[in-house]
């Protein structure tokens, strides 16, 4: 939907933009623009850093300590090196078939690998604790917006333990979303696309 000077909310992870980031500049959100997710996408690789320089899949170096009794606590580092490869996998599965959808079924709507994410403020507890992850790296800002802006929710994301065909299916109801109850609204997510200011910074 089309909006015009409408006051919305943004989580700004501070580890990165934060040239942007300052009261009262404008940006510009186009299709030039590159929000976190296409790094992923861009970026991901099941590939680590190995001590003599240079990547080596994963599942080779595993592959390599199984076949010699290893300390737990090399094991464990191992664990969770792979749960991150994992979650890592799991967003880009994600990520591929919500954006394949759209270019197929829903082109006219803003793709979330260039857009900016925004919340309402009946949505900000809910994202400021499924974003944080217990760390102290979010700063909530006041932003005013006009410019293209897309509603669907949390709730409509493709689940992490479906399989490829299956996202593809559940990423329908994220870009045709329907709202049947408060759960889903208090969950909403808003992609913008057009000029974004920077309010205020909310404690």
């Amino acid at each position: 939907m089309k909006v015009e000077n409408q006051e919305m909310y943004h989580f700004h992870n501070n580890e990165c933009y934060n040239d942007l980031w300052v009261l009262d500049n404008e940006i510009i959100v186009d299709n030039n623009f590159k929000s976190n997710y296409l790094n992923i996408l861009n970026c991901f690789t099941t590939a680590v850093n190995i001590t003599t320089g240079g990547k080596e899949a994963f599942n080779h170096i595993i592959n390599g300590y199984l076949k010699e009794e290893q300390d737990k606590e090399l094991l464990i580092d191992m664990l969770k090196e792979a749960s991150h490869i994992i979650n890592c996998m799991n967003i880009f599965k994600r990520e591929m078939a919500l954006e394949e959808i759209r270019k197929q079924k829903y082109p006219q709507l803003p793709s979330r690998k260039h857009s900016i994410w925004l919340c309402d403020e009946k949505g900000i507890d809910f994202w400021k604790n499924q974003l944080s992850n217990g760390g102290d790296t979010l700063d909530l800002y006041k932003v005013l917006v006009t410019g293209n802006l897309f509603k669907s929710s949390d709730s409509f994301i493709p689940n992490n333990y479906s399989n490829y065909e299956t996202n593809l299916s559940e990423a329908m109801q994220y870009w045709d979303p329907h709202f049947i109850n408060e759960e889903q609204e208090q969950k909403a997510e808003y992609l913008f696309q057009g000029k974004l200011k920077i309010l205020e910074k909310v404690k």
